[in-house]
């Protein structure tokens, strides 16, 4: 489910996020004393009111508070992001655009089924009456979560070695023709947060790479790319040989990150990578093999015309099923989706050494075997997927 969520602390700031991340984040503004009201626009759906979904999406990943100080904090608004005016009436939608100074967006869609269209509405529509809502009303920044997808295939289609935190997005538009409809989105839906930016509101954008999920708790979206693929991988016991790095990152390295940039309005009007800090230790798609191996998993490396082979023979409800678009699909001769990801450049990450050397707390957390046994346990406990400990 989409979820939007507002907080005030004192100054009227707010917060709009969404699913797994924007779940930890709200959680994260619950925990804070500071913080005396959060706001969370949600949409009713199939008879289920907005509240009653805001708080079964919490508790799927078990951060609903345990506590009334924590729970009274909240505040559901039925509204829908989609809509011009959040689904709001007019005079509430002006009062919350005097009431906030800040603006956090942290979410989009993720569909690896559906087209550019059908998460145009979600991702980019909703992006920009996010935008209206900031420059309405009080004075606010924006701090709008993108994410490296929005680069788009740049490293295979166009030879590209590293990216800067700010470097102009156009150029690199000519390889999403090969991505996916949610990485277009994300091309577009940052595309319009920059026009603003260029045009004075003050609007920081961070880019995340594959949430692995928390390195404490485990909890972890069950639905995602990581999840399926390790999962699947796992299963089948089998792995594709591709040349990707896949720039894991912890929720709680991500919202420890943001939080701290945002507090200090002079990182405002940047860009800032929250991936790894270091080359050397992001781990790519056979990397990711050899610490299923060193944590006892029986899984082998085998050739990628191989592996997709093995997943057509697969129940048609089987772990990667929603997948399959992105892994068997020629888009270019004879790459597929995810081949054309291939290559990937260095992201770099001058922006976020510079924000966060002050903060020698926040630390990067490397995937492996100690990470990955984090969510497998969680999957287990929740019964998501049952895999072997």
């Amino acid at each position: 489910m989409k979820m939007r969520r507002m907080m005030q602390r004192h100054g009227g700031k707010m917060s709009i996020s969404t699913g797994f991340v924007g779940g930890h984040h709200l959680q994260l503004l619950m925990e804070k004393p500071s913080v005396k009201q959060i706001a969370c626009l949600a949409r009713p759906k199939n008879g289920i009111s907005a509240a009653t979904r805001v708080q079964h999406a919490l508790e799927r990943y078990d951060l609903w508070p345990s506590t009334f100080d924590q729970i009274q904090k909240l505040l559901v608004l039925e509204g829908d992001l989609g809509d011009r005016e959040l689904g709001l009436e007019s005079q509430k939608f002006t009062w919350l655009a005097n009431w906030a100074s800040v603006i956090f967006h942290l979410g989009a869609k993720v569909n690896f089924f559906q087209s550019y269209r059908e998460h145009h509405v979600s991702s980019v529509v909703g992006t920009c009456n996010a935008l209206r809502l900031a420059s309405s009303g009080r004075g606010k920044s924006i701090h709008y979560m993108s994410s490296i997808d929005a680069w788009g295939p740049t490293g295979c289609i166009l030879g590209t070695k590293e990216l800067y935190e700010d470097e102009p997005l156009e150029r690199h538009i000519e390889g999403l023709q090969y991505d996916l409809g949610y990485s277009q989105s994300q091309w577009t839906a940052e595309s319009s947060v920059r026009r603003m930016r260029d045009r004075g509101l003050p609007i920081t954008i961070y880019r995340r790479g594959f949430i692995v999920g928390d390195s404490n708790t485990g909890t972890n979206n069950p639905d995602d790319f990581f999840t399926r693929f390790l999962a699947g991988c796992i299963q089948l016991g089998t792995f594709p040989r591709i040349e990707q790095r896949l720039e894991y990152v912890t929720v709680g390295y991500v919202l420890d990150a943001l939080v701290h940039i945002a507090s200090d309005n002079k990182h405002l009007g940047k860009s800032y990578s929250l991936l790894c800090p270091d080359v050397q230790q992001s781990v790519d798609v056979i990397g990711t093999c050899a610490v299923l191996n060193e944590a006892g998993y029986d899984v082998k490396v085998t050739s990628y015309k191989e592996w997709v082979e093995q997943l057509r023979q697969q129940p048609e409800d089987g772990l990667l099923a929603p997948l399959m678009p992105m892994l068997q699909e020629k888009v270019l001769g004879r790459l597929t989706r995810w081949k054309a990801s291939q290559y990937s450049p260095v992201y770099r990450f001058d922006n976020t050494t510079e924000a966060l050397k002050d903060n020698p707390g926040i630390k990067y957390t490397p995937f492996d075997t100690a990470l990955l046994k984090k969510p497998i346990g969680f999957w287990n406990r929740k019964g998501f997927y049952l895999i072997r400990e």
